[in-house]
């Protein structure tokens, strides 16, 4: 083993402050020496950078202390309510939260069921605020001033004190508008316009008076706004609303009226003279409303009847002109004018006269002109024979009778381009007054006394004339049993019966008018049709087919009224074909087909056995 040998001692550097490292002899034979290095002693810090630390610590020191005094403060006050608090005008400044809320359930705790008083101009209304839908939190408001808070604004309300705070409510919307919406219904006042009347003798007049409206959403307001801290009653604002007719106009109208009962009113007229009472003005006069005034009106058709009752023969009545057939062709007679009065006229006149003095009324009497003139009648150019066709009538006289009167009102009827012709409304009403008496009918297939009888023969030669004039025929219905006096086919009937009522109809579609003549002569009865010729008419029917004879019918009931049998039954077809004058073109062509039932006959008995 090699010896060890001692290192050489070492000196220390002159002027040098750094240790050297210290030689460690090895711990084991192996291994060489390690070298251990020396602790070397710290430079000092810069004197700046010491500064800046201290500062940041004081710094620091100072804000935990501050924050440490701010969160002691606030939780010092925060069971206090700040100085100088008031809620809806009551004080709790410096109380305790349970103070402040004693207090406040105290002071407002009643207001839920204690009534506010509304009022608009004169009305009132009362309601409790929990009827409004409103309500107060007391707790929620004391716990918003004194409940902990690092909120600056709260510790600075602490120090220098605050003053009205919004308390804490709940409002029910929609009962809060519903209460208000009937709050409005009962307080609104309708505008009330001016009237006058005549009452008996006299004049009434109701003076106008404005309104006053206020709305739901300002009565709603005003109760969320003033329910907590009205003391008396809170006022509405009302919004104006004047009357229609005000009280200028009516005063006018009352003075104005008031003329009218101050006394009669004298007419003249045509030479002669007569007076109005009083009651007959007031009964022809009424006041009405014209836009925003009264306006005094006659009604002068009843003036105008006082007038005429009380005079002679003053008013004529004019006469239309009408056709007539004296020499069997057409004449033109009436067309007088007459004399009226003019209703307008009258009540301007006597209006007038309410207004004077005097109160004398001149009244003018006018010439009054015919529906129908001679001119107008003229005008139609009536002048030709268009067709005409006759059948015979019975013996019996009543029924000729009801011809004869048929034939004078359809005589004169005045068919223009595009009129049509009901039998129907040319003869009603059937009955006595209008000078039909009763004759044979045929009723349920039984021949029978009946109003009008013998009038389905003036249908019968009405058809044929205008099937012959090459008109339009609209509606026509033959009878049930041929009757020999008339063309087979070719005739018509009417009923007049509720519930089985049918007509007989044409229409003039012709361009030019046309007149009707009818007339009862020589055993016959006519029918003509005059105008201007318009079409040529060609008409031919088939033989008869299907004959069914007639037979005997056996009746024992107590009405029974035996009659031979008739006309046997049988169908045919008439064909019409409607050509044009002016150049004979075929216009029209139609084909009808009947069938008549036999005619049988009645035997009162019961029919023989076997």
């Amino acid at each position: 083993m090699t010896k060890q040998q001692k290192p050489p001692a070492v000196e220390p550097r002159k002027g040098g402050t750094k240790a050297m490292p210290v030689i460690v002899p090895p711990t084991s034979p192996a291994a060489g020496p390690v070298a251990i290095p020396a602790t070397s002693k710290p430079e000092p810090e810069p004197a700046e950078k010491r500064g800046t630390w201290k500062r940041y610590v004081f710094v620091s020191l100072v804000v935990l202390i501050l924050a440490a005094m701010y969160s002691v403060a606030a939780w010092s006050l925060q069971d206090r309510v700040p100085t100088g608090t008031t809620v809806a005008g009551v004080g709790i400044g410096e109380m305790s939260s349970e103070e402040a809320l004693a207090r406040l359930n105290q002071r407002l705790g009643d207001r839920l069921e204690s009534p506010i008083t509304l009022q608009a101009g004169e009305g009132t209304y009362e309601v409790t605020p929990a009827e409004a839908g409103l309500s107060f939190d007391a707790e929620a408001t004391v716990a918003g001033l004194t409940r902990f808070s690092l909120n600056p604004q709260r510790l600075w309300r602490h120090l220098v004190g605050t003053s009205e705070v919004e308390p804490v409510v709940s409002v029910d919307a929609e009962r809060l508008a519903a209460v208000s919406a009937s709050i409005a219904d009962f307080l609104n006042i309708e505008p009330v316009d001016g009237t006058v009347r005549f009452v008996g003798a006299g004049v009434e007049m109701t003076e106008a008076r404005d309104g006053a409206i206020v709305s739901p959403e300002a009565i709603a307001a005003a109760l969320r706004e003033n329910w907590l801290t009205a003391d008396g009653p809170v006022v509405l604002d009302y919004q104006h609303l004047p009357a229609t007719i005000g009280a200028a106009a009516t005063q006018a109208a009352y003075e104005e009226a008031l003329g009218v009962v101050a006394g009669p009113v004298a007419v003249t007229v045509a030479g002669q003279s007569m007076s109005l009472s009083v009651s007959s003005l007031v009964s022809a006069a009424s006041v009405v409303e014209r836009g925003d005034h009264l306006a005094l009106v006659f009604e002068g058709e009843a003036l105008a009847a006082e007038i005429i009752a009380a005079t002679d023969d003053l008013i004529v009545e004019p006469t239309d002109a009408y056709f007539t057939f004296p020499e069997g062709t057409p004449v033109i007679a009436g067309g007088d004018p007459g004399t009226i009065l003019d209703e307008f006229a009258v009540a301007e006149a006597v209006q007038r006269a309410t207004r004077t003095e005097e109160r004398e009324a001149g009244v003018q009497l006018f010439e009054s002109e015919p529906r129908v003139t001679v001119a107008q009648l003229e005008s139609l150019g009536v002048t030709e024979r268009v067709s005409e066709f006759s059948t015979p009538h019975t013996a019996d006289q009543t029924r000729t009778n009801n011809l004869r009167r048929g034939s004078e009102l359809v005589t004169g009827i005045i068919l223009l381009p595009g009129d049509t012709f009901s039998i129907t409304e040319a003869l009603s009403p059937i009955d006595a007054a209008n000078g039909f008496g009763q004759a044979s009918v045929i009723i349920n297939g039984r021949f029978q006394p009946g109003m009008g009888g013998g009038l389905s023969q003036l249908a019968t030669n009405m058809y044929n004339v205008a099937y012959f004039a090459g008109f339009e025929i609209v509606e026509r219905q033959p009878h049930s049993v041929f009757l020999s006096m008339y063309p087979p086919g070719r005739e018509a009937t009417f009923n007049t019966s509720a519930g089985a009522a049918f007509d007989m109809r044409f229409r003039n579609n012709t361009p030019y008018p046309a007149v009707i003549n009818s007339w009862v002569a020589e055993g016959r009865q006519f029918v003509e049709i005059w105008g201007t010729p318009h079409f040529r008419v060609e008409t031919e029917a088939t033989p008869r087919v299907d004959i069914v004879p007639a037979q005997m019918n056996y009746d024992t009931s107590p009405d029974c009224r035996p009659r031979a049998a008739g006309q046997p039954g049988f169908s045919i077809t008439n064909t019409r074909r409607v050509f044009l004058l002016s150049d004979n073109s075929l216009v029209e062509e139609d084909s009808f087909t009947w069938t008549y039932r036999p005619d049988n006959g009645w035997t009162c008995s019961a029919p023989p056995e076997g």
